[in-house]
């Protein structure tokens, strides 16, 4: 997913862009020694669009900002995340990075690898509603074996209803 996210933590907010959002905040989370929490997410058509809209908003903001692309928390920044952003993909990410943040340093490469494929078929189930188990697993190359025991762990959490077969 492309667009601009809104990373908070320790009362800073983080205005960044991606071409790949998932792989992107799951990284960040790996190597941030504080939680992170995903309070927006803007998506955009191209990259271009989504380095535009970063960039005016990093202008738009710049009396909040601390240290390159984090800002201090302001009621400003917010009120612009709350009325432009999707709040359903935060609330995924932030499960996301919840699980990452709990596990241990020796154990997160393994974990962000889960995680990103998790992501993958969940923003495919959520592109593709009528998706079968067999579509997904032809559409993204993967053994179906491997797409039932991630739909499996997506439905336990209560993302996504039960998928068909075929």
């Amino acid at each position: 997913m492309i667009g601009v996210y809104f990373l908070e933590s320790s009362n800073l907010i983080k205005i960044g862009s991606t071409v790949e959002a998932h792989k992107r905040l799951y990284a960040m989370q790996g190597q941030c020694p504080t939680k992170l929490t995903l309070i927006g997410f803007i998506e955009t058509i191209t990259r271009t669009e989504a380095f535009m809209l970063e960039f005016n908003l990093h202008r738009q903001f710049h009396k909040y900002r601390h240290h390159r692309e984090w800002f201090k928390s302001s009621y400003e920044i917010l009120e612009y995340v709350k009325i432009n952003s999707k709040a359903n993909i935060c609330e995924i990410y932030n499960q996301e990075l919840n699980a990452i943040y709990n596990t241990p340093a020796e154990k997160r490469d393994i974990i962000l690898g889960q995680r990103s494929i998790i992501s993958e078929i969940y923003q495919f189930v959520l592109d593709h509603p009528n998706a079968t188990i067999c579509s997904i697993s032809r559409d993204m190359s993967m053994y179906e074996s491997t797409v039932k025991t991630h739909l499996n762990k997506l439905q336990q959490e209560g993302l996504i209803n039960k998928i068909k077969q075929k």
